[in-house]
């Protein structure tokens, strides 16, 4: 990666046409969710997990997401985890299986691995950082990406505002000519960097373009990766909040 100092990058892309759109890192990060994801949508993606040694794994899901209501998912495949459903709400996460005995959730960690992915539980059904991390702008830097080639990008910090934060910092690479991420690098809370994500395959989804790819590296297990791919996602006008309850969860 080549790093360039901030002003030297307003130079390059026109501070009138960058920052005028973006006069603050909070405003970039928030603009950062609002493309990946509308604020009400129903989604239906797959993830694909490889790891040295094991076998291949892939699994399939339809997502249900209302901004400050919360996240809903279910899961079709495989066989054994068909009806699966996990609900994200007011910061918790629960995880309930049609299949047992039980009819009580169980309480997940926002920490822990997905279902044996790199992505964690937080980053499945909580697609919002705004509410967990304030920005600040580094300097920026060119980076190579797998569809784009060569990108001078814009950098922020997104510091964690809590320990209940899922992580202590995400470094996110953003698009200085049309403000789309590229790249987002996350850090346990000793600082420590432990996996990468690559966002490409931009496509119309949900009226815009947006990242049907994320390929997320490990760096705690060598050669290990997951890859969301997004299948549809519909933009919606509304989705009743029971659909984001126990109720709807253990139904």
């Amino acid at each position: 990666m080549k790093r360039i100092g901030l002003a030297s990058l307003l130079a390059l892309c026109g501070v009138s046409t960058i920052f005028a759109q973006t006069p603050r890192a909070e405003e970039l990060l928030h603009k950062t969710e609002s493309i990946i994801n509308p604020s009400i949508y129903r989604s239906e993606m797959s993830i694909r997990t490889v790891k040295p040694g094991e076998r291949e794994s892939i699994m399939a899901m339809e997502v249900f997401y209302k901004e400050d209501a919360g996240s809903f998912i279910e899961m079709t495949e495989p066989p054994r985890s068909r009806g699966l459903r996990f609900l994200e709400k007011e910061t918790n996460l629960y995880m309930y299986n049609p299949k047992s005995n039980s009819r009580r959730p169980l309480r997940l960690s926002p920490e822990q691995s997905f279902q044996g992915t790199i992505f964690s539980n937080n980053d499945i059904s909580d697609p919002k950082y705004t509410d967990d991390y304030s920005a600040h702008f580094s300097d920026g830097e060119t980076i190579e990406h797998p569809d784009f080639g060569d990108v001078t990008c814009l950098v922020i910090i997104a510091e964690a505002k809590s320990r209940k934060a899922p992580y202590g910092s995400i470094k996110i690479w953003i698009n200085a000519e049309n403000l789309r991420p590229l790249r987002f690098d996350y850090y346990a809370k000793s600082g420590l960097l432990f996996k990468s994500m690559i966002l490409s395959d931009y496509k119309d989804l949900a009226g815009d373009l947006r990242p049907a790819l994320m390929h997320m590296d490990s760096y705690e297990i060598e050669g290990a990766y997951s890859e969301v791919v997004i299948h549809s996602m519909e933009a919606l006008s509304d989705i009743p909040d029971s659909r984001f309850s126990t109720a709807a969860l253990v139904r």
